[in-house]
């Protein structure tokens, strides 16, 4: 941080995170005639007693040609004339408001003024604040920096409930550098029934939520923020809703296939299909969402934590009811195999195993592009896996994948439930697969354009 001198005789106040230059209690801005730092013995005396709280200062000399002065000089006394006055309209904010310095600790006497350092340039009766994109200061005096420089200004956030404007929470001193998952944080302390998940914080009332790694000096605030919080209700992770969504199924379906108690005739508790393809439907259910668990545990990477605890509800409630509804045809007694026979079913099953081992390939390219712990996206491209080269044309191949291998699933049992889960399945994949189409479009300015979302050249 810099300091101002008036006289030999000024002190030094500190307010707001600025330090301000008073004379006998009258506070003066960034325009002020500044007496040359001479290194004469009766300065040095006379500084000494009178400014006892100053650190050692930096002395360093920056050159640069007489032009480079005069006209430098002249611009930027202009301008500290300016925001002098308007310094002392607003009662000394400007400057905290304005200039935006950064730390440093030293500069070599021939090192050139880069934008990362200010300075203070020493003519006859002006002064010059110099920050220039990688030129060299234009004065020939002396740049004084103290040694330690922490940056100059500190935000206020302010933090609003998005649906009756009421104050929830005012933060202080909230550095420039502060994440919105670190304002989260801060606003936890205050309010611990609303953890950082639970949290949404958005710089409209009706906007979209903010992300975590977003920074407050990069978005469109001033020095005090506004920002208008939302409760997302209570929050549960990804793992544990696909453990609970995908765990359901595989179990439900086992149950039908059992035939245990209560679900079929009496006489047919804990009997067998005669049907072999009754079997070979029971281990490829049995098979996608085993594999589907796994996924979870060891190969899916979430850009969110947590989901709404409600969302379970509805999402099991929608996996269990097919998958029950699915088993008690394909299980039931009476069932009668499709109408092609092995042909019929064999072709699905190769279907089926296809696109199984395409949506695995998939999610392994997909958790490849994603360092562990990041939240970072890019551009999904095919890799030497044939299955990956589908990226040409689609860009949510493992949904195109999916719904393949339902579709052999549908074909293999030839049954109206599983068609059915198969094209409810389908329309919801095209939703999410035409939201993620379009982030990459917004995103990515290079991305190619011939990509589909879910079918090529079709959807």
């Amino acid at each position: 941080m810099f300091w101002f001198r008036e006289s030999l005789n000024g002190r030094m106040l500190q307010k707001n995170s600025f330090v301000l230059q008073h004379i006998n209690g009258h506070p003066i801005g960034l325009t002020s005639n500044i007496h040359p730092l001479n290194e004469s013995h009766e300065t040095k005396n006379h500084m000494k007693p009178k400014i006892p709280q100053w650190q050692q200062l930096q002395h360093c000399n920056i050159h640069s040609s007489r032009s480079w002065q005069n006209i430098c000089n002249s611009v930027f006394g202009t301008l500290t004339q300016i925001f002098g006055k308007l310094d002392h309209v607003f009662d000394n904010q400007v400057p905290a408001t304005i200039w935006r310095f950064w730390k440093r600790k030293t500069l070599p006497g021939d090192t050139p003024f880069h934008p990362t350092g200010c300075g203070l340039s020493f003519t006859t009766n002006t002064t010059s604040a110099g920050m220039f994109a990688g030129v060299s200061s234009p004065s020939l005096g002396k740049v004084i920096l103290v040694p330690s420089f922490q940056p100059f200004f500190t935000s206020t956030v302010e933090i609003l409930d998005a649906k009756t404007k009421d104050k929830l929470c005012f933060l202080d001193k909230v550095e420039p550098n502060a994440t919105i998952g670190e304002i989260k944080s801060m606003f936890h302390k205050s309010h611990p029934q609303w953890y950082p998940a639970r949290q949404s914080i958005r710089l409209d009332p009706k906007g979209k939520s903010l992300k975590d790694e977003d920074v407050l000096q990069h978005l469109p605030v001033g020095t005090t923020a506004t920002f208008y919080f939302r409760d997302l209700g209570a929050q549960i992770s990804w793992v544990t809703v696909f453990l609970t969504e995908y765990a359901g199924p595989l179990l439900i379906y086992l149950m039908f296939y059992f035939r245990v108690p209560f679900i079929y005739a009496p006489k047919y508790d804990f009997t067998t299909s005669k049907h072999w393809v009754v079997h070979l439907a029971c281990m490829c259910h049995s098979f996608h969402y085993v594999k589907r668990l796994l996924e979870t545990l060891f190969v899916h990477r979430f850009s969110h934590g947590t989901m709404p605890l409600r969302n379970i509800f509805k999402n099991c409630t929608y996996y269990w009811g097919f998958a029950a509804w699915m088993a008690y045809y394909i299980n039931h007694p009476l069932y009668t195999p499709p109408i092609y026979g092995e042909q019929q079913i064999r072709l699905a099953l190769i279907v089926f195993l296809f696109c199984q081992i395409g949506n695995f390939s998939i999610h392994i390219a997909l958790r490849n592009l994603r360092p562990p712990g990041s939240k970072t996206r890019k551009i999904p491209y095919p890799t030497k896996n044939p299955f990956t080269w589908i990226f040409l044309l689609v860009s949510c191949p493992n949904y195109t994948y999916e719904l393949g291998s339902w579709l052999g699933f549908t074909l293999m049992t030839q049954c109206l439930p599983v068609a059915a889960f198969t094209l409810v399945g389908f329309i919801q994949m095209t939703v999410w697969a035409k939201g993620k189409h379009r982030s990459y479009l917004k995103e990515f300015r290079d991305y190619p354009t011939l990509r589909s979302p879910i079918l090529p050249f079709i959807l």
